[in-house]
């Protein structure tokens, strides 16, 4: 997550507490005049029959501001902040920018294990949604795309190197192939694990033939 994307968390959290404590005031308050309102709602009363006068103040007075009623609008203004905290998660975490950058760390952490053919699958993925990106969310994931090919074409020279090196060494003679066992090697240790596997008999047979001595 980039700076801004960090302080845009931030700003939102910091609304999301406001409204949380506006709302537990507004509630605090309301529980508190409950009390009074009793009070006054009874002395109202008295006076009102004295007078001869009824007023159904004093029963909706009661009515609004019960426990129940209190109970119920704590409930309507919980359920109002998850609504709100699961609209900013969906605003944070499912547009274009985030769900690029989760697969830039997903395929940046398995480069040294996943094969070629799962690598080169998840870069056109990647690549196709950084191109649907504005212009100016390009120039935040230019250098990550960019680093992500330049490892990946990295492999690839790799891969290709040693396919000739193992087609080389299987027909020249075995001072020749003492002398390419270690340049092949050197590629193969750049592969990832899932592309070694396919060079590994290869590797082992070359090896077992130098410590006999024959071709």
């Amino acid at each position: 997550m980039t700076p801004k994307d960090s302080l845009t968390v931030i700003n939102l959290l910091a609304a999301v507490v406001i409204f949380m404590l506006a709302a537990s005031s507004v509630i605090y308050f309301l529980a508190k005049s409950d009390a009074s309102l009793s009070g006054a709602a009874v002395a109202s009363e008295s006076m009102s029959i004295s007078k001869g006068v009824f007023t159904p103040v004093q029963e909706y007075v009661k009515d609004v501001f019960s426990p129940a009623k209190l109970a119920t609008t704590l409930a309507f203004l919980s359920l109002a902040v998850l609504l709100l905290l699961v609209i900013v998660s969906i605003f944070l975490f499912a547009t274009p920018s985030s769900r690029l950058r989760k697969k830039l760390k997903k395929l940046t952490s398995v480069t040294e294990e996943e094969s070629i053919e799962v690598l080169k699958g998840e870069y056109t993925k990647i690549y196709n949604a950084y191109l649907g990106l504005s212009e100016k969310k390009k120039q935040n994931f230019y250098a990550l795309v960019n680093n992500l090919r330049e490892q990946i074409e990295e492999i690839l020279r790799a891969e290709k190197k040693v396919e000739e090196l193992v087609e080389k060494t299987a027909r020249c003679s075995i001072e020749e192939q003492k002398a390419l066992y270690p340049e092949l090697y050197n590629h193969f240790l750049k592969l990832p694990a899932k592309t070694r596997d396919k060079y590994y008999p290869s590797i082992v047979h070359l090896k077992e033939r130098l410590e006999r001595g024959t071709t």
